[in-house]
């Protein structure tokens, strides 16, 4: 059943391609906002997490973040080096100087000051080159935004100058430097030359950087320098986690992204999950047909969930793909989007938000279906419309009840020449209530009938008497409140739920007065549904429906939808189905009403002919009285209850009389017209 699924999900193009739209849209937001967030709050620790060969950084006690310094003295820097512990330990300094071009073009850069022994943090990917040239006189390296920044346009080259803080200094390397928070340029240069850069303050050491000793414990090490000099020593991973706190508790960038995550949430909930439910609900004449035809509650649950899994993959990954060339795209073109990507975290986080809200979309479009009554596909009793009727006509009934003598039923079974005497449907009593306290209307009021095996029986009577209702109990479709039922010789109202279905699913075939046949699905395929909800692979269970199809003058559209085909021959379709799985009793809900009396009285001739058996018998429910000839019996129904029952000769086809069981052959149907 899964491709029916499938097919029932993609066959309304419109809404299909809504919730995958509204999915991706979803996919795409939550994606593209927590990576962002992520970049953003990644950056406010780049410079701390691109010095790759230190372990701890050492600082004043009351520093927050790397942005908010206060000078160490070089006593502080050889009180860490006397740690036990240390391996080493470097200056390092931080600092924010001018920097201008020689077309006059300035800005503020991030200025890191590096060791002049060791060259501890300097940029680890050079695109032209090199450290060891920060040795020469005034040389700097400036990162490749700076670079763009201040000399747009122009080719990558070394030898170029600057001015910092009125000195100036030669561009001796090109670095790939992390982006920084304020999306500054970044300079290095060696640690005598930048605190020159600067204005001059007694004390210029931003940072304490320290190499632990091999097997040295951080969290120890770090205790041991705060206990030694009273200054703060963090680890590289704790200090980062120590500035990005600082930026998330002291700005607005969680709260603004935050803002826009639950938006694309809000949004990618509510709009699937409207148009999901809306689908579902558009679609609950075709799920009737297929609880109808034994689908379990169990497998149509799996359909919706198939359904929901399947638009939330294909619009995850629409939207996953979209994020991903979008930072792609704007980190190529954009230096300000540089280093922004899809974190494989947030796909996943962004996976599971998806997958919840295809649950929450799918939760009530399966408890809808779930306690879904099947006996909604006959059209009396669609979408609770005969239990508002009939709760009205109830009130009647009660303010009239000592005026009016109730009719007495009248029980009669046909001798025609078709039956061989067993009796497939037999009520004694059979009653049947819709409503609750003051609104409590009895529709079925001890309804006795006898449908007997190899004949057709015609149910007839004004509308609103229980005629549908009746074929509902009697079908298993409704429960009854009281009497005793018996089909087949199985006591259907005592049988449970699920055992009912497969009672269905085994004996009985359907044909609906608007023919029920899912718009989605080919000829072949809607006739092969009772197959396939008995466990029929996909493959066998159309080919054995063409061959039907084919017998019934429908070969030729067998691959046709059914908006393709004719009244006439979707009735074929419809009668093709009830037949596919042999059943022993085939019920017809009005199955001449939307045709005209030519189409009308073949569609009787094909279903005297093909389904009336000894071991089969047939219930018709009907207004027509252009179809009365062919049926051996006629039960009348009025208020509720068979109030007289005709018997005749037998069926009628083309006027010819009572056929023999058997003698006509379905190559003999096969030979009329396939419009019809």
């Amino acid at each position: 059943m899964n491709f029916v699924a499938i097919r029932m999900l993609t066959g309304d193009r419109a809404k299909y391609l809504g919730l995958i739209f509204a999915i991706a849209f979803a996919s795409f937001l939550l994606e593209n906002q927590s990576s962002i967030f992520a970049g953003v709050v990644g950056r406010t620790a780049s410079q701390i997490l691109d010095v790759t060969d230190t372990d701890i950084w050492v600082m004043d006690p009351n520093t927050q973040y790397v942005d908010e310094i206060r000078a160490l003295t070089e006593n502080d820097l050889y009180r860490v080096r006397g740690v036990p512990g240390v391996q080493w330990a470097v200056r390092l300094f931080k600092g924010l100087p001018r920097a201008k071009a020689p077309d006059g073009k300035f800005r503020v850069v991030i200025l890191m000051g590096l060791d002049d022994a060791t060259l501890v943090g300097a940029p680890g990917r050079m695109l032209l080159g090199s450290t060891a040239d920060l040795s020469q006189p005034d040389a700097i390296i400036i990162d490749r935004a700076g670079y763009m920044f201040f000399f747009p346009g122009q080719p990558f080259t070394l030898g170029r100058t600057l001015e910092l803080n009125d000195h100036r200094v030669k561009i001796v390397g090109l670095a790939e430097a992390s982006p920084p928070f304020q999306t500054f340029p970044v300079v290095f240069a060696r640690y005598s030359q930048a605190i020159t850069y600067v204005g001059q303050e007694r004390n210029l050491m931003s940072f304490v950087l320290v190499k632990a000793q091999p097997g040295i414990v951080l969290k120890d090490l770090c205790r041991r320098i705060e206990a030694t000099t009273g200054l703060h020593a963090a680890t590289t991973y704790d200090f980062a986690r120590q500035t990005i706190v600082y930026y998330l508790r002291n700005t607005g960038i969680p709260v603004n992204f935050g803002i826009t995550i639950t938006i694309a949430l809000i949004v990618g909930t509510v709009v699937a999950g409207q148009t999901f439910y809306i689908f579902t609900i558009e679609s609950l004449k075709q799920f009737g047909v297929l609880k109808a035809v034994g689908v379990t509650n169990r497998r149509l649950t799996g359909m919706i969930l198939l359904q929901a899994c399947l638009v939330g993959i294909i619009g995850f990954s629409i939207g996953t793909g979209l994020c991903a060339a979008f930072f792609l795209v704007t980190g190529k073109l954009l230096l300000q989007t540089r280093g922004f990507i899809l974190l494989w975290q947030s796909a996943v986080g962004t996976g599971a938000l998806i997958l919840l809200i295809v649950i929450v979309a799918s939760l009530l479009s399966i408890r809808r279906v779930v306690v879904l009554e099947p006996a909604m596909v006959f059209r009396g009793t669609q979408n609770g419309l005969a239990r508002r009727r009939f709760a009205f006509l109830g009130s009647i009934f009660r303010r009239n009840r000592g005026r009016s003598r109730p009719l007495r039923p009248a029980i009669g079974m046909s001798n025609g020449s078709t039956t061989n005497g067993a009796i497939a449907v037999h009520c004694r009593g059979l009653r049947k209530e819709f409503g609750e306290g003051q609104a409590k209307a009895l529709v079925l009021r001890g309804v006795d009938l006898d449908v007997p095996l190899g004949q057709m029986t015609l149910l007839v009577g004004p509308s609103g008497c229980g005629k549908t209702t009746l074929l509902s109990a009697v079908t298993g479709l409704l429960d009854t409140n009281d009497g005793e039922l018996a089909v087949l010789d199985e006591p259907l109202n005592q049988l449970p739920g699920h055992q009912r279905i497969l009672f269905r699913r085994r004996n009985l075939g359907f044909v609906f007065q608007e023919y029920n046949l899912l718009p989605a699905l080919t000829a072949a395929e809607n006739v092969a549904l009772p197959l396939l909800a008995a466990g029929v692979a996909r493959r066998r269970a159309v080919e054995r429906s063409k061959r039907l199809l084919d017998s019934l003058g429908m070969g030729a559209r067998a691959e046709a939808l059914p908006a393709q085909l004719s009244g006439g021959e979707q009735q074929r379709v419809a009668l093709a189905r009830a037949l596919v799985h042999e059943p022993r009793l085939i019920v017809c809900d009005e199955p001449t009403s939307a045709l005209d009396a030519e189409t009308g009285h073949r569609v009787m001739e094909l279903l005297a002919q093909v389904a009336v058996r000894p071991e089969r018998a047939v219930l018709v429910v009907t207004h027509d009285s252009r179809i009365f000839d062919f049926a051996s019996a006629i039960a009348h129904m009025n208020d509720g209850q068979i109030v007289r029952t005709e018997t005749r000769a037998g069926p009628r086809v083309n006027g010819d009389g009572v056929p023999e069981p058997g003698s006509l052959l379905l190559a003999q149907v096969s030979a009329r017209p396939a419009h019809a």
